[in-house]
């Protein structure tokens, strides 16, 4: 984009990989096998890649990560896209509100988490 005269122009893209829960092992460890050969080339032609171990950082606030991951991950995507954090924190506790404070808590957590 220099060339085209926006010397301070960033572009970032963010991608990521989902299966179903009940695919294959073989056909898991062959994606990531794939996964694995793509960030080497995109870290050899001096990409910049953020690998993000979603998995782990629910496990911070539950033994299930299944039951964590689309929290965390919308607490990403909402910093990603600069969303109203209030707004989803009310959403949050509004849609848990039956399931207890606990409920409540662990999602709100997990949500900042990705944040």
């Amino acid at each position: 984009m220099a060339e085209a005269g926006f010397p301070d122009f960033v572009f970032e893209t963010y991608t990521a990989l989902l299966a179903p829960a009940r695919t294959p092992p073989e056909i898991v460890a062959r994606l990531n096998t794939a996964v694995a050969e793509a960030i080497a080339d995109f870290n050899k032609r001096a990409y910049f890649v953020v690998e993000v171990p979603i998995e782990a950082e629910c496990r911070k606030h539950t033994d299930d990560p299944k039951k964590g991951k689309n929290m965390w991950v919308l607490g990403m995507l909402c910093a990603i896209y600069d969303l109203d954090r209030e707004i989803v924190r009310e959403s949050i506790t509004k849609r848990f509100g039956k399931k207890g404070e606990a409920v409540i808590r662990k999602n709100l957590d997990l949500y900042s988490d990705g944040y």
